[in-house]
């Protein structure tokens, strides 16, 4: 919730209530870093939020705070020495680790590794992406109940999209398999979702005359890729007459939900 006074908005869809916690990004505004992450301890009810943040990209040191749903408070804070300049603010969370890629190199271009944190042992760990990644576009996403990495790469004139599965998680060695490979497919720049054999994405569109008497329009199309046959299709197509953006999309008991 914004504002001066802004606080962070916990909402239980299982329960249908709220909660509220501070709001730790408005301690460090104007930090080069500044990102949340949420995700619950494996096979277990209690969930942990992760605020992680530095000043410049050039730091050597990411901090971090730790909200835990048990303490209903910020209750652990530290500190993580790390090379990587930035993290994507995406990330997914699989049997309580949460990942993210982290982005080096000019222009913060070059996904350099993955950056994991244990939500039990409250614990930073690095790892490199799979081998002989050549990509315009990298995603983590959940496959086969774990961990995927997609790559999406300009070969000529086809769009070639490689995806891995992440087999074992030793902490600082990520050991990655070579599980698919498309060609000819786009996967939208947003959020992606494997579901079976499908690739569920969100593609946004912004309308507007950039006349002060027109609102703007975003229109959210969410689309079933098919990899096996080769095949797109939409779902659903929505307009909201201001500006939107979809972070996340993520499977529930009671249906999709888009974040």
């Amino acid at each position: 919730m914004g504002g001066l006074n802004s606080r962070l908005l916990i909402w239980n869809c299982l329960t249908r209530k709220r909660r509220y916690a501070t709001n730790e990004t408005s301690k460090h505004s104007g930090h080069a870093v500044s990102l949340y992450a949420i995700g619950f301890l494996h096979d277990t009810v209690e969930y942990r939020i992760l605020h992680a943040y530095k000043k410049f990209y050039t730091q050597i040191t990411l901090s971090l705070s730790l909200y835990t749903s048990f303490e209903r408070d910020w209750t652990h804070v530290g500190t993580f020495e790390s090379s990587v300049q930035k993290l994507s603010p995406k990330y997914i969370v699989n049997k309580g680790i949460l990942y993210w890629i982290g982005w080096g190199g000019p222009n913060f271009l070059e996904a350099t590794t993955i950056v994991t944190f244990n939500l039990c042992q409250r614990m930073f760990h690095e790892a490199e992406t799979p081998t002989q990644v050549k990509s315009d576009y990298h995603s983590l996403t959940h496959f086969n109940d774990g961990v995927g990495f997609v790559s999406y790469h300009t070969v000529g004139y086809t769009r070639q999209v490689l995806v891995w599965q992440l087999k074992n998680d030793w902490d600082t060695n990520l050991d990655w398999e070579k599980m698919i490979r498309v060609f000819g497919f786009e996967i939208p720049y947003t959020p992606t979702l494997f579901v079976d054999k499908d690739i569920l994405s969100v593609l946004e569109a912004r309308n507007g005359h950039g006349s002060s008497n027109d609102s703007e329009a975003t229109d959210v199309i969410l689309s079933r890729l098919r990899y096996i046959e080769g095949r797109r299709e939409n779902l659903v197509h929505r307009t909201w007459h201001n500006h939107v953006n979809v972070k996340m999309i993520t499977l529930h008991s009671e249906g999709l939900f888009m974040v």
